[in-house]
């Protein structure tokens, strides 16, 4: 008869509960619940939090899960207004210098940053810092809205933008002023930014790039792992081997090589971002076009879960 001793070369553990300090695959037995257990990997889930005091679409944003930041966006009375979240509610932030829509944001919630815009009518390249109390101006990149943003205050990345036509520019902050980097592969819009100035990706894309993912090392670009589809304007978080995307309802979560589906957004919309310092495991996304422009949900991702072997 085969067993456990013979396949894996080790006898079950048994204790009088569950172990500490588990590893998964891990497998032993529960004496005291007479039960056979395992660590193994879990599924993650979106989670409806409080929604935002002001809905909105096309907003920069930044945080974790715990402490986010929302600003601008559409419509027109959204366009200054900021929003610190707590992980349980929303507050009025002090407003942003340069109202605007179509932009993004990367950071923390005291170390924010937003860049570019839409100004109704017009290009806008402002490049704005948020300390956790205020907005203040900084040297403008060159103008153009629905870029993609990573990194952070001190070391941003910002890839493409639409300034009449879409952009291959790539641009490198350091706290006070841009410099260019490696060109993006393609001139694109509505794309999102993850990850470091050092080791980032960009996700989707307009036109024709919706469901790539490009890898950028710092100074080049190259192919990652396609997107499940055209997923343009997506949510991002995460780092260039451990990310999550969801778009229009649906989530992935990416390894550095491949990106696999996971669970759905409760409600399904796009034009919104979330907490793009979270992690793949625990992130949130903030609002939102059309149907649920002030809708806010959490991700959770427990990676590792004891589970029970029963019998059938």
């Amino acid at each position: 008869m085969t067993t456990y001793k013979g396949i894996k070369g080790l006898s079950l553990q048994t204790v009088a509960g569950d172990p500490s300090n588990l590893s998964a695959g891990q497998i032993w037995y529960n004496n005291s619940a007479k039960k056979i257990k395992v660590f193994k990997a879990g599924a993650g889930a979106w989670s409806t939090a409080t929604a935002l005091n002001t809905g909105r679409s096309v907003q920069a944003t930044a945080g974790i899960q715990t402490a986010g930041l929302v600003a601008g966006g559409n419509p027109a009375d959204a366009r200054a207004l900021s929003e610190e979240w707590n992980g349980s509610a929303w507050a009025e932030g002090n407003n942003l210098q340069t109202a605007r829509s179509s932009f993004r944001g990367t950071g923390t919630q005291t170390a924010g940053l937003a860049v570019g815009g839409w100004l109704t009518p017009g290009y806008s390249g402002a490049t704005e810092e948020y300390d956790g109390t205020s907005w203040s101006e900084q040297s403008d990149r060159n103008a153009g809205y629905n870029l993609g943003l990573a990194g952070t205050q001190t070391a941003g990345l910002a890839m493409g933008g639409y300034d009449g036509n879409g952009m291959n520019e790539v641009d490198e902050y350091d706290g006070s002023s841009w410099t260019a980097g490696g060109n993006y592969p393609a001139s694109v819009y509505n794309i999102t930014g993850i990850g470091t100035q050092t080791a980032a990706l960009g996700l989707g894309g307009t036109p024709g790039l919706g469901a790539k993912a490009k890898e950028y090392n710092g100074s080049t670009w190259s192919e990652g792992g396609d997107l499940p589809a055209d997923w343009a304007w997506t949510h991002g978080a995460g780092t260039q081997t451990a990310a999550i995307s969801a778009f229009d309802g649906l989530c992935a979560t990416y390894n550095g090589t491949a990106w696999a589906e996971v669970g759905d957004l409760n409600t399904p919309r796009r034009e919104g971002d979330g907490s793009n310092a979270g992690t793949s495991a625990a992130t949130s996304y903030y609002a939102g076009g059309d149907p649920g422009p002030s809708a806010c949900e959490e991700w959770d991702d427990p990676s590792l879960v004891t589970a029970t072997f029963t019998s059938s």
